[in-house]
């Protein structure tokens, strides 16, 4: 996911608003806040990243 204010997260997710979700556990708001995201899906070559430690 990528925007414009809180950057740019990896997550898992089965749908776009499976995506918003997660990347707003991640970013620490509230997921109705995130508006102007958009959701990118890997391709089957690409190599994933390595996943933060959440607390």
């Amino acid at each position: 996911m990528i925007h414009p204010a809180h950057g740019t997260v990896v997550v898992p997710h089965s749908s776009n608003l499976a995506a918003i979700m997660n990347a707003a556990e991640v970013w620490r708001c509230d997921w109705t806040e995130i508006t102007d995201a958009q959701v990118w899906a890997a391709e089957p070559g690409d190599v994933p990243v390595k996943m933060p430690y959440i607390i």
